[in-house]
């Protein structure tokens, strides 16, 4: 289950044309969270990075973006189950296409999807590796 909108849609929905700037031109921003019981880990410099990202791309933010909602927002796509495992978060916001994906306004939608982590913690990866430099 993904949120759109503020919708709730089931995986595999079609809910992307081919006129979205976000596909067609990489007009869009996302920042990836982690859940972890029900938490999300570090929400305000998440916030603050994604609201950021969206002034540097002259996006229109609307005013009922606030943190809040994002963590709302968030948190609707799981089930009380789902909150007990650790949860990858990813929060997309594209800017929105008119007739064309070349004629926009600076309105934006988003999308959030999520995904279970194997481990709640960040774990540092010890298996052996190999470097080559390369001039």
């Amino acid at each position: 289950m993904f949120n759109f909108n503020g919708g709730l849609l089931e995986d595999n929905s079609s809910f992307l044309n081919e006129k979205n700037r976000g596909v067609q031109l990489g007009d869009a921003v996302f920042e990836e969270l982690r859940v972890v019981n029900g938490e999300i880990i570090y929400l305000e410099d998440h916030y603050l990075r994604l609201m950021s990202s969206m002034r540097i791309l002259r996006m229109e933010i609307p005013m009922n973006f606030t943190m809040e909602f994002m963590e709302a927002e968030i948190l609707k796509i799981f089930s009380e189950s789902d909150l007990k495992k650790a949860k990858r978060v990813k929060f997309n916001v594209f800017r929105n296409s008119q007739e064309d994906y070349l004629d926009s306004d600076n309105s934006i939608s988003y999308f959030i999807n999520s995904s279970t982590l194997e481990s709640p913690f960040f774990v540092l990866n010890n298996n052996i590796y190999e470097v080559e430099l390369f001039k």
